[in-house]
């Protein structure tokens, strides 16, 4: 092929050094369906309206966000968008019972890391939070980076605290599972750390959803939706 511009090749070979003549016509390209215009409340039942219409509303709802964000998660990855996950959120964490003084607000370290995850200081407090074997909390810094606290994730895997779903504490007779400890994140996140796609993407599942309640409403209402055959 790396001859094929000389003025006198060695061999002329149809595909390689020529364009090869043939009587086919070229494949089509894929076809794009159009979008059905009763949306959601589209009725229709009939293979061949399906064959010629998109029904966005009949998709799996992806899953939420690793993040915590509250957005769905972007198709083949874990979280939305890369401008979410690479910064961490602030935690508003409740602690009952003796380590109450562990509740507030946590912020991320700026560039501190344990085992990939980020690690959490508490606002005006002693709290520490980061990732051991399992997602650990403890009243001084020392104790970071290493696998002991006072709390600490009760089986399971988690990628971020908020994920969490059950915590334990440490006593006088071992661990005990810690009911009541919460773990959120901090509102201002949800709508402040999203690129310009996952924006769209979201309004886009916000219309679906949307749409959604309007059928089960109408159906609860016992009147007809459009498109219905």
């Amino acid at each position: 092929r790396a001859t094929c511009r000389a003025s006198a090749p060695i061999v002329r070979l149809a595909g390689v050094h020529l364009q090869p003549k043939l009587n086919l016509a070229p494949p089509r390209g894929p076809r794009r369906l159009e979008v059905c215009s009763y949306g959601a409340a589209c009725y229709r039942r009939n293979p061949q309206h399906f064959h010629e219409c998109f029904h966005p509303s009949l998709l799996p709802p992806a899953p939420d966000c690793a993040s915590g964000c509250g957005r769905s998660a972007a198709s083949g990855f874990k979280t939305c968008c890369k401008q979410c996950s690479s910064k961490p959120p602030n935690l508003d964490i409740l602690v009952p019972a003796k380590h109450a003084s562990l509740s507030g607000t946590w912020k991320p370290v700026p560039g501190r890391m344990v085992r990939g995850s980020a690690v959490w200081h508490q606002e005006g407090g002693r709290g520490w939070l980061w990732k051991g074997s399992v997602w650990l909390m403890a009243m001084s810094e020392d104790k970071v980076g290493g696998s002991s606290g006072v709390i600490a994730q009760e089986g399971g895997s988690a990628r971020s605290p908020h994920l969490v779903e059950k915590w334990q504490v440490a006593g006088d007779d071992g661990w005990q599972s810690l009911p009541g400890l919460t773990v959120k994140v901090d509102a201002g996140h949800v709508a402040s750390t999203h690129d310009d796609l996952c924006n769209t993407r979201d309004a886009r599942e916000a219309e679906l959803a949307k749409n959604a309640d309007d059928i089960l409403r109408r159906r609860r209402a016992g009147s007809k939706p459009a498109g219905y055959e």
